[in-house]
């Protein structure tokens, strides 16, 4: 290498140096809350005020609720306004709710959107529900849709949270935002969402929805949900769905649905799905099951099917035999 070449390294390697040591207070640390607070509020970079945002959070001090507040709605900065957010969240007080929800109506950046409506759903308080399910049906933004179902599922029961889920459910353009929307149903166990939960199952073109779907029906007991599962059991043309509806089938534990299970035990195309539903009738149990099972795990031409109808045959309790009644004598 020329002395020119080496003299324009050395010269880039000064520059790097003096730019790094130039540039170390705007990397500040903040690490309690004392210092934190009025780095959040004069801090002169974003990445500062980002830092000591999510550092006040860490901390869970409620000393911090005003400024983290105050920077939610008037930083300038798109992430430390998500930091903010997330650092309310963690907190967690009934107070930060409204500055939330506002946020959640308001902000222009679908980030702070979404990161308010997951801060409302680790809160869970009931006055943050309007909000959500505002953000739910209206937001343009699918991510804070997706973020809005998720939250109303850590709330409890809520007919409102329930009726919109199911409309999202069935109508949202994004499988993500339907996919959480059938999970959140599934977690709040709500009986308003089995028609949605079944039409999903049997209409939704995404393979992923009808598979969260099928999912769901195992924690709704409501009439229906079971004739949804044993239809797609019968119709579903993937086999994915197919298998995860014989598990749901067998988690409900009713024996109505033993006779859908062997009939797939016997015809599926699938030997994965095969292989569920003789797990299935091992769950549910019954004269039925342990019949169907004992022939498979003795007759069936195939290894994996004897092999899994054997260990569901194991799973069924066996009856307890009558005891002799003890003779008595005067």
């Amino acid at each position: 290498m020329s002395n020119s070449g080496r003299q324009f390294l050395v010269g880039a390697a000064l520059l790097a140096v003096t730019f790094a040591s130039a540039s170390a207070p705007f990397a500040a640390r903040c690490d309690d809350v004392e210092s934190c607070l009025p780095q959040l509020r004069f801090g002169e970079t974003r990445a500062q005020r980002e830092l000591a945002a999510q550092t006040l959070g860490e901390r869970g001090d409620p000393v911090a609720i005003t400024a983290l507040v105050t920077a939610l709605q008037e930083d300038d900065g798109e992430y430390v306004r998500v930091k903010a957010a997330q650092a309310l969240g963690r907190l967690g007080t009934p107070q930060v709710v409204e500055p939330l929800s506002k946020a959640l109506a308001g902000d222009p950046r679908e980030r702070v959107r979404e990161t308010a409506a997951s801060a409302l759903g680790m809160i869970g308080a009931p006055t943050g529900a309007p909000a959500l399910i505002a953000a739910l049906e209206g937001d343009q933004a699918w991510q804070v849709r997706a973020a809005a179902a998720w939250a109303l599922g850590q709330f409890g029961p809520h007919p409102d949270s329930a009726l919109a889920l199911s409309r999202r459910l069935l109508e949202d353009g994004r499988r993500e935002v339907r996919i959480g929307a059938a999970v959140a149903i599934a977690r709040l166990q709500a009986p308003e969402g089995i028609e949605a939960m079944t039409r999903a199952l049997g209409e939704d073109i995404s393979a992923e929805v009808r598979n969260a779907a099928a999912v769901a029906l195992v924690s709704l007991q409501g009439e229906g949900a079971e004739a949804a599962l044993l239809e797609a059991l019968r119709a579903e043309g993937d086999r994915g769905v197919r298998r995860t509806v014989a598990e749901s089938l067998g988690m409900r534990k009713q024996e109505s649905a033993a006779g859908g299970l062997i009939r797939a035990l016997q015809m599926d195309s699938a030997i994965e799905v095969r292989q569920e539903a003789a797990r299935a009738l091992g769950r549910i149990g019954g004269e039925a099951a342990r019949e169907a099972l004992a022939y498979y795990a003795e007759h069936s031409v195939f290894r994996q099917i004897q092999r899994a109808a054997r260990d569901a045959l194991a799973l069924i309790p066996l009856e307890a035999e009558p005891q002799p009644t003890a003779s008595t004598t005067n």
